[in-house]
């Protein structure tokens, strides 16, 4: 994979229909980076992978 961009989220959002659980979301992570992500619980650490992921119950703003 290299140094190719696998995700790039850009002032992103993303949350619920109801609530929006992380703002302001800059990452990029590219093909040989490692990444941890961390926060107590209810944080949106899930919520987030799921948006990733395109589950169909997440809302998303952003680039």
């Amino acid at each position: 994979m290299g140094s190719r961009t696998i995700v790039s989220i850009s002032s992103g959002g993303i949350g619920y229909k109801d609530k929006m659980i992380l703002k302001n979301i800059n990452l990029s992570v590219s093909g040989n980076d490692r990444l941890a992500i961390i926060g107590n619980n209810g944080s949106g650490k899930t919520t987030l992978f799921k948006g990733i992921l395109n589950c169909p119950q997440i809302v998303k703003t952003g680039i």
